[in-house]
């Protein structure tokens, strides 16, 4: 028993917290007051509290005024509490109230709240001593928001006597389901409970962002000692949804699953199915202590089209199944996963590179929180094939450290029409995955064709488009991406693939289009990483020429350099004599951007260069037929472009036929 007072006047918690190990902010004032009377604890306290903080917890504010008898014993109590603006774990209440009176040995309480979402929540009943113990009534319980929500069927009554609770018919309507229980609850067990077609939405009243759908129905009975206590049970869940599930590309889930205490283990038989074609089946037992042995078997199958989702912004597409046969061991705390992983049917289409693969087939085994890749394959739809073999380590604590070899068969890439290469040779990525992981090896280019497009697209523009009165599941969705605008900025630089790959092509790259014909040869080492590509070297002009008009110009000089995507740089010079001067071209630019010019010594303007070069006189002493024909050839090396040059010959064109 204590007698005495306490006063408490912390404009800052956070050192009290701190001793106590606790992380806690925020102002706290109190006054409270114990005193021992007739063989009761009793206590008084009349306290305040603002702008808490709190290890998940918050308080905007709250107050507390009440007088307690026999804290030890039966307790009584009277007085209120009260707190405004609160969040707890994700459940966010904008305020809350709480009354007991006393009245003899009785204490009758009532409490109300608000969440923020508009979910209401309230209960009352009483609290009486009786026969060296205490019964606790609940008279009512509600929780709704819009008419959807939770009620007690009838007033509930636990018993308390030292150690053992009991109950007996506790009944709550949940939405359309309904949930019973009863039993006692001590050093020994002996609980039933029933649920039947119970909404799981009802949670989202409490948690919104859980997204729950779909029900659930089943029983469960628990018996025995509590130091051992024996479970059974049996459960169905049907049309089962939530956020997570959505994030991972599945509509919704069906499960059913049954179980039984065995020794110091739940045994279970339990499976899993989605209409996207994930299938779970699991056997085994499960812990029911943290350092308890794990040992279940699992057989699952799921398509590869739930992982578009990730690549979503390369609009990669995926099709196939990947199937695990295994089993979890271990503990809780540490499992261990071992089995086979396989696939079948597995095609994929990457639009952002035009790589198309199917066939693709892996055999890979989980062992030691390692997958270990045996063999990979697949048919390039452009021809040749590629292989993987090698390890990826399942552990985070070790940054996910790889090993995979990647051979390149007479592999055949293709991108819009631009570029089509056959490849082969050797790649390596070592590392840890979550740390700048090295792709290394050498690639042989044993043809390539670089096409210089013979007309250059003109860019289109955006719209803003304003969606006026779009569904329900539209709106859903424009309000998940708005809140994914003002996502938080990752604290960690992401991890990103470093390079130093050596790209050979023994005279085995074609440049043409536009009037260029040209092979080049040589060697690149890509460096720097796979966001930003530094390019050592170039492919080098072996021979090559430009045809205009009938006219071949041979190159001097000529180059493709690789930058950082897969638009190549070309540069090609050539220069000749065009009647009393020295002419030069220029073919050069980004390949979806080549541009070709026309210059001269003594100096002239690109249009009596380009009359010289092709007709060896100046423009002056040219038909309009001839200028026209100047023009066309203009139009072509332009790809389409309006230039100076094209604008400057149409326009002496028309002048010439009027």
């Amino acid at each position: 028993m204590l007698d005495g007072r306490l006063d408490l006047d912390a404009e800052d918690i956070s050192t009290l917290a701190a001793l106590a190990l606790v992380d806690a902010t925020g102002s706290v004032n109190a006054e409270i007051l114990l005193n021992a009377a007739d063989s009761e604890q009793r206590a008084e306290i009349i306290a305040t509290a603002s702008d808490i903080r709190a290890e998940g917890i918050t308080i905007g504010s709250a107050g507390i005024e009440a007088t307690a008898t026999d804290i030890f014993g039966v307790p009584g109590l009277e007085g209120t509490v009260s707190a405004t603006e609160a969040s707890a774990f994700g459940v966010e209440v904008d305020r809350a109230e709480a009354t007991a009176t006393l009245a003899g040995e009785t204490t009758d309480f009532s409490a109300n709240a608000l969440l923020k979402n508009g979910t209401a929540a309230s209960v009352s009943g009483a609290l009486v001593p009786e026969d060296g113990g205490f019964e606790l009534r609940i008279d009512t319980f509600d929780l709704s928001q819009a008419g959807i929500g939770l009620e007690l069927v009838q007033p509930a009554v636990f018993e308390v006597r030292g150690e053992e609770i009991s109950f007996d018919a506790v009944a709550l309507n949940l939405g359309e389901g309904r949930l019973r229980a009863s039993g006692k609850i001590g050093r020994a067990f002996d609980v039933s409970l029933d649920v039947e077609e119970v909404p799981l939405s009802l949670a989202n009243t409490v948690r919104p962002d859980l997204g729950l759908g779909g029900t659930v129905s089943g029983n469960a009975q628990v018996t025995g000692m509590r130091t051992q206590p024996q479970i059974t049970f049996e459960m169905q869940g049907r049309q089962i949804s939530a956020a997570l599930l959505e994030n991972a590309g599945v509509s919704s889930v069906a499960v059913d699953a049954a179980g039984r205490t065995v020794g110091g283990n739940l045994q279970v038989d339990a499976s899993a199915r989605s209409p996207q074609g994930l299938s779970v089946t699991a056997d085994g037992r499960i812990p029911t202590t943290a350092d308890g042995e794990l040992s279940l078997d699992v057989l699952a199958t799921a398509p590869l089209a739930l992982a578009e989702r990730f690549v979503a912004d390369r609009g990669m597409r995926l099709t196939g199944t990947a199937s695990f046969d295994g089993s979890i061991t271990g503990t809780l705390a540490e499992p261990d996963i071992n089995g086979a992983v396989t696939t079948s049917g597995v095609r994929l289409f990457d639009p952002t590179t035009g790589v198309r693969l199917s066939g693709a087939n892996l055999s890979a085994t989980i062992a030691d929180r390692t997958i270990r890749i045996s063999s990979a394959s697949a048919t390039v739809a452009a021809g040749g094939r590629i292989g993987v073999t090698g390890s990826i380590g399942i552990r985070p604590e070790a940054g996910f450290p790889v090993d995979l070899r990647v051979e390149l068969s007479e592999a055949r890439y293709v991108d819009r029409e631009l570029v089509a290469a056959t490849l082969s040779g050797t790649l390596t990525l070592t590392g840890q995955l979550r740390r700048d992981p090295l792709l290394a090896g050498r690639v042989v280019i044993d043809r390539a064709e670089v096409i210089v497009p013979s007309h250059i697209a003109g860019r289109a523009a955006t719209v803003e488009v304003i969606h006026r009165n779009p569904p329900p599941a539209v709106r859903r969705t424009l309000q998940k991406a708005r809140a994914a605008e003002g996502s938080p900025v990752p604290r960690a630089r992401p991890s990103v693939v470093q390079l130093d790959v050596a790209v050979e092509a023994p005279e085995s790259i074609f440049v043409r289009g536009r009037g260029v014909d040209a092979r080049l040869g040589g060697s690149v080492r890509l460096t720097g990483s796979a966001a930003s590509i530094e390019p050592v070297g170039a492919f080098n002009l072996v021979r090559g020429r430009l045809e205009v008009l009938g006219r071949r110009i041979v190159f001097d000089e000529g180059r493709v350099t690789l930058v950082g995507d897969l638009d190549p740089f070309i540069y090609f010079v050539a220069s000749t004599e065009g009647g009393d001067v020295a002419v030069f071209i220029n073919v050069q630019g980004r390949l979806s951007d080549v541009n070709i010019s026309f210059s001269s010594e003594p100096r002239l303007p690109e249009d009596e260069v380009l009359a010289r070069l092709l007709f060896g006189r100046g423009l002056a002493e040219l038909s309009p037929a001839q200028i026209g024909r100047l023009a066309l050839a203009a139009a072509e090396l332009a790809g389409g472009a309006e230039t100076p040059l094209l604008a400057s010959l149409q326009k002496r064109h028309r002048t010439g036929q009027s």
